[in-house]
């Protein structure tokens, strides 16, 4: 009679753990991987077709724009405001900051480890009951 509702106890366990395993990789998706970027203007070169930067002129305006393309040191993106993007130039001179998101390795590395160890954890913590 103890064990009549063992059916649902490992339901509930089950889904317990799956939904705790489910919030650390939103975790782990929201918090590493990635890493905002001052690149100076030197390094332009880096920045590609479609990446997404955030630019600073001498007049402290900021600039959310999709980099279309790069003409010495002008900046060619576009540059959205609700559903529809302009197109806009930028010229060297006048930026004085660009900022974008780098994949980050040893980011990722310590978060997966740190993952692992979690995960792990449950497994050790939370067994699951015999069947």
């Amino acid at each position: 009679m103890i064990y009549e509702n063992r059916g649902d106890e490992i339901y509930h366990m089950t889904k317990k753990i799956v939904v705790s395993i489910l919030t650390l990789f939103i975790l782990i998706n929201e918090i590493g991987c990635y890493s905002r970027a001052q690149i100076s203007t030197e390094e332009m070169q880096e920045i590609s077709h479609g990446d997404e930067i955030t630019i600073t002129t001498k007049d402290m305006k900021t600039y959310l724009i999709t980099v279309q393309r790069i003409e010495g040191t002008n900046i060619h993106g576009i540059q959205y405001t609700g559903e529809h993007g302009s197109e806009i130039v930028i010229k060297g001179e006048d930026i004085t900051s660009i900022d974008m998101e780098k994949f980050d390795m040893g980011r990722t590395i310590l978060i997966g480890c740190i993952l692992f160890v979690v995960i792990a954890s449950l497994g050790i913590i939370i067994p699951l009951p015999p069947y």
